[in-house]
């Protein structure tokens, strides 16, 4: 049975109790295999109550995979001359690499709804759907080109990271205090994952005519 070893850490600046010192950590090679390990650490387990969850362990481990996030599209786009009734798409493509241990999560929110430019107030209005069921957090029916506004959906390039894949939603919006939310989403380690996300916008017949624009904003996390 190994030996378990405990002291008290002390500098100018500060004081550590108690720590513990593992009994071997590091890279063992041979020609034949690559070992990354750690052993001898007491209480490695993840502990939870209504109050607090506890993570405890340490892993000598380094991702092999880069962190990366690439949103593969120009920043900037233009719908066409709008027309009403004649709905218009556009799309932005989101990829992910991510050697965070416990995943990542893609979140979106927009700063306002489209506003006309120079006339604060004058907007064209997110959807709310075919059966007024669309939210930013609920997806909804959006076939007629009878039903107005501007939204999204999403479907999977690469992996199965689209949050959802069937109905359209609205964007979250920070302006109304509504938190971002998140459109792709793993919980473990991934190589490449790709989705692309479809912007839809249809005008009503009495919008007024003008230039409109607002700002998406795309950010993604690693959890480690």
């Amino acid at each position: 049975m190994g030996n378990t070893h405990a002291f008290s850490a002390i500098s100018e600046t500060r004081r550590l109790g108690w720590a513990s010192v593992n009994t071997f950590a590091g890279q063992s090679y041979s020609e034949s295999y690559h070992m990354i390990d750690t052993g001898g650490q007491i209480g490695v387990q993840v502990y939870e109550s209504q109050n607090y969850k506890i993570m405890a362990g340490f892993g000598y481990y380094y991702s092999l995979i880069p962190f990366s996030f690439t949103i593969d599209s120009p920043t900037q786009f233009n719908f066409e001359e709008l027309e009403s009734g004649v709905p218009q798409m556009a799309y932005t493509d989101l990829i992910v690499t991510s050697g965070a241990a416990h995943g990542y999560v893609v979140s979106v929110y927009q700063n306002h709804r489209l506003e006309k430019t120079g006339m604060a107030g004058y907007y064209i209005e997110d959807t709310v759907g075919d059966n007024e069921d669309i939210t930013h957090t609920q997806e909804g029916m959006w076939e007629f080109n009878t039903t107005y506004g501007f939204g999204y959906r999403l479907n999977n390039l690469e992996g199965t990271d689209a949050v959802f894949t069937s109905g359209y939603r609205r964007f979250a919006d920070m302006s109304e205090g509504e938190e971002p939310q998140p459109i792709m989403q793993n919980s473990a380690v991934t190589r490449t994952s790709a989705i692309r996300l479809h912007y839809k916008i249809n005008v009503a017949p009495l919008q007024e005519a003008g230039y409109y624009s607002n700002r998406i904003v795309y950010r993604c996390t690693g959890t480690f």
